[in-house]
């Protein structure tokens, strides 16, 4: 005797090709955010995405990411001159722009035009009120890329890289993937996996993305560990208090001041607790009031896998090198130390050079260490 199986109900298909439909956009979220945040772009969509991360004003006027898109990702075939009909037909059409333009604002709601350009594309949008109060301007972009350590030392540390103008990153990651195509260089750069066979090419690769990348900062927050009885949320008020401080000091020095865009970058994890993470983040951040005229917007705040990604790689081995320093012995001979060394070695941190632990951090201190020289 053979038992059947009972037919789906309707509304059992209807759910499931939901659901399926529903896990393919996430995906496709998720792929853009990551391309976006790492500025290496394959596709159509992820270059326009790119631009819609970087500029405000191509959100609103398809004009001036057409004009972008052929500077930023078609220079060669744009050139000096003007365009003629040769060129027009070797340059991506405005067409094929604006589906793409439309596609990740309206179907995966990134990189927003402002409320009254989607009222006038004829978008429906449940957002309006939230856009509207946030007032959105044509403020310059920063970027912020995230990295944890120390979940079982002594100490918690979160690191960060602040990249201070986004629209000027695109040429520096050219030079990064010729560096690494002329070295022979496919692996990820991870402090964990930090050893001998590798250690030149480490501290070259921190070398070079210095050379090539002039505005940038580096800060760290760190925390004794003991005492905390929840290490993720421990963790998460580390994190918010870093982006805080870090932004109110990048106004005073005047390299990123307010108002300004912020986007801000995790190393990805696990999607449920890097969701409530990012949720809480952007909660705080947006009822902190930074003074008059002092506008910060939130733009992105995403978890992005580090492959390809040299902005959270740069953050990891920061982050990394911290920890070596203030939660491990000395061991001489070892590679992570070395690099540690090296890399702690190209900064200012309370006069702090090598592997030399004379500081206090009892307490939650910031540590904002910067390049030598202006920025």
């Amino acid at each position: 005797m053979t038992s059947e199986v009972p037919d789906r109900s309707a509304n059992e298909i209807e759910e499931e090709k939901r659901r399926i439909k529903e896990e393919k956009r996430e995906r496709a979220i998720q792929k853009l955010a990551t391309s976006a945040s790492s500025g290496k772009c394959k596709t159509l969509h992820e270059k326009v995405a790119y631009i819609l991360s970087t500029d405000y004003a191509s959100r609103n006027n398809d004009i001036t990411l057409q004009w972008l898109f052929w500077r930023t990702f078609e220079s060669e075939i744009l050139g000096n001159e003007l365009i003629d009909d040769e060129k027009s037909k070797l340059l991506t059409r405005l067409t094929s722009l604006v589906r793409a333009r439309a596609k990740i604002q309206n179907e995966y709601n990134l990189f927003k035009a402002d409320e009254k350009i989607r009222r006038y594309r004829g978008q429906r949008d449940e957002d309006f009120r939230t856009e509207a109060i946030e007032a959105k301007e044509k403020y310059p972009f920063c970027s912020v890329y995230i990295d944890e350590s120390g979940k079982d030392d002594d100490f918690l540390i979160v690191g960060s890289l602040w990249m201070l103008n986004m629209q000027r990153n695109l040429a520096a990651l050219g030079e990064m993937i010729e560096w690494k195509r002329v070295n022979g260089i496919s692996y990820e750069f991870h402090f964990s996996e930090i050893g001998k066979g590798r250690l030149d090419g480490y501290k070259s690769f921190f070398t070079k993305f210095l050379s090539v990348n002039a505005a940038v900062s580096f800060k760290a927050l760190i925390l004794r560990r003991a005492g905390q009885s929840d290490i993720q949320r421990s963790l998460e008020d580390i994190t918010y208090h870093l982006l805080y401080n870090g932004v109110i000091h990048e106004d005073r020095t005047g390299r990123a001041g307010l108002p300004r865009n912020i986007s801000i970058y995790f190393d990805r994890e696990s999607d449920k607790q890097d969701a409530l993470k990012i949720e809480n983040i952007k909660s705080r951040l947006r009822i902190e009031n930074f003074g008059p005229g002092k506008i910060l917007r939130i733009d992105q705040c995403a978890a992005v896998d580090s492959k390809q990604n040299d902005f959270i790689q740069i953050a990891d081995l920061f982050t990394g090198s911290i920890n070596r320093i203030v939660n491990h012995q000395d061991t001489p001979g070892n590679a992570k130390e070395e690099f540690a060394a090296y890399l702690l070695n190209h900064f200012r941190w309370n006069g702090m050079r090598g592997n030399e632990v004379g500081f206090a951090i009892d307490q939650a201190q910031i540590f904002e260490i910067h390049l030598r020289g202006e920025i």
